[in-house]
């Protein structure tokens, strides 16, 4: 037995340094919000995981991340991540809701270990007692480990998971793996016979008790309820709602978030960039004051100056965790518009929604001739050119009388003469072709249901071999305009 233990150290000491060789670690930072995970480090193939950014769509005061800002967590399922060479060792930090099981696939896809989570919940809010967020969990198997599957709930949504570590199997010589495992098989073989009977005894054991342990989850899986969604928070509030470039403006942001499991210190505004993800540019407080009313009315305000050095659209929203729940809500994004200079103030009537679909006439709530959806539109679809939005104006505010008295023939060729001369005005300073594309786009939002089209086509067969369009010289565009168009800078 002495000369066993001699054959068997070098094989020990080995194994014990591979254990260290290698180690690569993930902590998702250069992942955006709420990116999916799949193939983005190499080697790695993540099934079921999505990237959540804290402050913006994870609850970082329940389910803090580990390191940085990002997290991964589990959606629509368990994570299942595919190596596609062996490793020895799995390791991560995880917050959860529910139980966990990290569990080890070896070369063959059989379990080869398992690791369950200390308690049944370990969050900021719904934690056992004694637990903490970010608890360590780790998987290892000397043969290799070809994928990890990591189970919470079977709906997803149940844990974070950061700072991933894996250690990936070394190549030491050939020579020496040779000669320790010689060394290490010429010592086991001898208790070989005497273990066998306890080993096929073991064998059997297990899988009775693995049967069990699988119709049991089977049965338990059922029982599972779908993870907890945020109450929704509705989109925010702003006054004014749009300001001029190159001119700083004072804009109050306001939001009412009456739900009593609300973190009063989670609700951020958040800009909205061009290519869709989000930054937070302020905390929305509820302490009466800086532009705040009352102090706790559930009326969160945040005042900030806005400088925009070019027009365009602008979108914000609001963010806010819920006490227990991993995702943070996200309200619908509110429209802000941002204009170059104009002559005149420009008012930006609120979204109508649906309910501007629900009749024929919509809502015109400033009762300017011109329904509120159709204004916005113009407004955010032109920031930079009051006489673009000006002119579109006048043949928005005709077609929308076409609509109105489809019947009445004689309204209708007035109001298709007032379209013509507008469109014409447009091809005064843009090009004729754009004039006709712009035309077209808005024709289309002016009749966005079937009842305003059926009456749009019922006018033009009023109308039809009445109105007579005359080709006019360019120099004759600017007197179809019906408003100054040189009191206009852009």
């Amino acid at each position: 037995m002495p000369l066993c233990r001699s054959l068997l150290l070098p094989a020990i000491l080995l194994c014990s340094a591979t254990l260290h060789a290698g180690v690569t670690g993930l902590d998702f930072e250069g992942l955006s919000d709420l990116e999916s995970v799949t193939i983005q480090f190499p080697g790695l193939t993540f099934s079921n995981t999505i990237t959540l950014t804290a402050g913006i769509s994870v609850n970082e005061f329940d389910f803090p991340p580990r390191s940085g800002v990002n997290v991964a967590s589990d959606d629509s399922g368990a994570i299942e991540i595919l190596f596609s060479t062996p490793i020895l060792s799995f390791s991560g930090y995880f917050t959860y809701l529910v139980p966990l099981s990290l569990q080890a696939f070896g070369l063959n896809d059989a379990m080869v270990a398992s690791t369950p989570s200390l308690f049944s919940a370990n969050d900021g809010y719904s934690g056992e007692p004694g637990s903490s967020p970010n608890e360590f969990l780790q998987v290892a198997y000397a043969g290799g480990i070809s994928r990890v599957v990591i189970i919470g709930d079977s709906f997803g949504g149940s844990f974070t998971m950061d700072d991933v570590e894996y250690s990936a199997v070394p190549e030491p010589s050939t020579g020496l793996l040779l000669v320790s495992a010689l060394s290490a098989l010429t010592c086991l073989s001898r208790r070989r016979s005497k273990l066998i009977n306890n080993y096929t005894f073991m064998r059997k054991t297990l899988l009775v008790f693995g049967a069990a342990v699988l119709l049991l989850g089977g049965g338990l899986w059922w029982l599972r309820a779908a993870p907890v969604t945020p109450p929704p928070v509705s989109a925010p509030t702003a006054t004014p709602n749009i300001v001029t470039v190159a001119t700083p403006t004072p804009v109050l942001f306001t939001v009412s978030i009456p739900e009593p499991t609300l973190n009063p210190a989670s609700v951020n505004l958040l800009r909205v960039n061009l290519d869709g993800s989000s930054t937070v540019i302020a905390q929305m407080l509820d302490n009466g004051q800086n532009g705040d009313e009352k102090s706790g009315d559930k009326v969160f305000t945040a005042r900030l100056t806005l400088n925009e050095v070019q027009p365009g659209t602008l979108g914000f929203q609001v963010s806010a965790a819920f006490r227990g729940v991993i995702r943070r809500s996200l309200s619908d994004v509110l429209q802000f518009a941002a204009l170059a200079p104009t002559s005149v103030p420009v008012v930006l009537p609120p979204d109508p929604g649906e309910a501007g679909k629900a009749t024929l006439e919509g809502i015109d709530s400033d009762g300017n001739g011109v329904r509120d959806d159709v204004q916005r539109y113009i407004i955010f679809t032109y920031p930079n050119s009051e006489k673009t939005r000006i002119a579109l104006m006048v043949m928005a505010k005709a077609s929308q009388l076409t609509v109105l008295q489809s019947s009445d023939k004689d309204a209708a060729i007035k109001n298709t003469e007032d379209f013509t001369r507008a469109q014409q005005c447009l091809e005064h300073f843009i090009f004729y072709r754009t004039a006709r594309t712009l035309k077209n786009d808005l024709r289309a939002e002016l009749l966005n249901t079937e009842t305003r089209t059926k009456a749009w086509l019922d006018a033009q067969q009023l109308t039809a071999g009445e109105v007579r369009t005359v080709a006019i010289q360019p120099h004759e565009l600017k007197a179809k305009c019906t408003f100054d168009l040189d009191s206009m800078e852009n």
